[in-house]
C-alpha cells in the first residue's frame, strides 16, 4: 500500500514538473525571429551540428557554475558594424541561452574543441 503511495506521488510530481518546464518555454523560433528583426543586416548563420557541438564543449569547459549549456540549436548573428557577434541557442524548440562574443573568441570556442583535435594549431601556417 506504502509503495502504491509513493508510485503515485512520484508520477505527480514528474507531471507537474513536465507542466511547468512547458509553461516556461520559450520558443527559440521567436527569439530568432526577433533577433532577425533587431540585425537586419546581418548575414545570420545557422551553426552546423559539429560546430554547435564543439561551441558548447569549449563553453562548458570555460563556465565556472554547475549549469551547463545544451542546446540542439544554434544560430550565429556576426554583427559588421560592432565587435560583438551574438549567439542563440534552443533546445528542443525553447530558448535556453544568448550571449554577445567578440569574433575571435567564438573562433577560439570553436577551435578549442573537437574541430582542432589531431590537426594542431590552427594559426600554425601563420607563424
Amino acid at each position: 500500500m506504502n509503495i502504491i503511495f509513493l508510485l503515485v506521488i512520484f508520477l505527480f510530481s514528474y507531471a507537474s514538473k513536465a507542466v511547468d518546464q512547458e509553461e516556461s518555454c520559450k520558443k527559440y523560433d521567436d527569439y530568432i525571429e526577433k533577433a532577425k528583426e533587431q540585425w537586419p543586416y546581418s548575414q545570420h548563420i545557422t551553426l552546423s551540428s559539429s560546430e554547435r557541438e564543439s561551441f558548447v564543449i569549449s563553453y562548458n569547459s570555460q563556465v565556472k557554475d554547475d549549469e551547463k549549456l545544451i542546446a540542439d540549436e544554434m544560430m550565429l548573428f556576426p554583427l559588421h558594424d560592432s565587435t560583438y557577434w551574438y549567439v542563440l541557442a534552443g533546445n528542443k524548440g525553447c530558448f535556453v541561452f544568448w550571449t554577445n562574443i567578440e569574433g575571435d573568441k567564438f573562433i577560439e570556442l570553436l577551435d578549442g574543441s573537437i574541430l582542432s583535435k589531431g590537426k594542431g594549431i590552427w594559426r600554425e601556417g601563420l607563424n
